[in-house]
């Protein structure tokens, strides 16, 4: 059972103006897919011709090196990762190495911080406050503010990882906040630069009743409250823009199928 937003204590939102936000709920896809409709958002956001979006979705098992991450990090070797049907992808973001995966939520969003006024460590740690609202939410007791280390924190144990890049005055990339992931995954890296194993997350804190589908909503509400958005479903012309041949293949279950472009 979660608690309302007036449990989230002083993290309130700070942000006097008022903006609006658009919204695409994903589902499952592919993280090229993903990457592509973010990368032409972006466009479009730096060129005025569209406000900020965001796009909610979940990926399949995927690693990402960020600026400051080597090959090395990912212990796999190549033939291990396209047995597990891993990918890997080197992106222009901050940080190291980060895992995607099932029960993982991700949200990314593209949005004009010249248009919100809110400089680059602001809106950092606005993401890390996100991810720490959400967790108290549950009852989880969450931190951020990490020396040396970014994203949130139960313990010494991190639930949710940032990284973004901001070019243009516009942020892309975003963050992935670990609900019911499949924490042995990180055994596999050195993630964000830690040797061990440093990961939990909320079903780990919580126990197995840990939802995905619920978790992403209260995430979302959060990130919504904090930098004090209004939202509005992504218009479908917008949608066929970012990626004119996405369709849904299957639905999300334990299984994760993924939902990617067609063609």
């Amino acid at each position: 059972m979660f608690h309302t937003e007036t449990s989230f204590g002083p993290s309130q939102p700070t942000w006097e103006r008022m903006g609006r936000i658009a919204v695409w709920r994903m589902g499952v896809v592919a993280y090229q897919d993903a990457m592509l409709a973010m990368e032409k958002m972006a466009i479009l956001r730096a060129a005025d011709d569209e406000g900020d979006a965001l796009l909610v979705c979940a990926h399949p098992p995927t690693f990402t090196l960020g600026k400051r991450a080597r090959r090395e990090h990912v212990k796999l070797s190549e033939e291990e990762l396209a047995a597990h049907g891993i990918g890997v992808y080197q992106v222009p973001r901050g940080g190291q190495v980060t895992y995607h995966g099932p029960g993982q939520a991700v949200l990314y969003p593209v949005v004009s911080l010249r248009a919100l006024q809110v400089g680059a460590r602001r809106w950092i740690e606005g993401l890390e406050d996100t991810m720490v609202e959400t967790s108290r939410a549950f009852g989880v007791n969450a931190h951020g503010r990490v020396p040396g280390a970014s994203g949130a924190w139960v313990g010494n144990k991190k639930i949710g990882a940032v990284g973004v890049r901001i070019s243009r005055g516009v942020s892309t990339y975003g963050l992935a906040y670990n609900v019911d992931t499949d924490l042995s995954a990180y055994d596999s890296l050195v993630a964000c630069g830690f040797q061990e194993n440093v990961a939990t997350s909320l079903a780990h804190e919580l126990g197995p009743d840990a939802d995905l589908s619920c978790a992403t909503n209260v995430l979302v509400t959060s990130f919504l409250n904090h930098f004090h958005y209004t939202a509005n479903d992504m218009e479908p012309r917008l949608k066929k823009k970012l990626l004119p041949r996405f369709t849904d293949i299957g639905t999300t279950t334990s299984q994760f199928p993924v939902r990617r472009e067609a063609g």
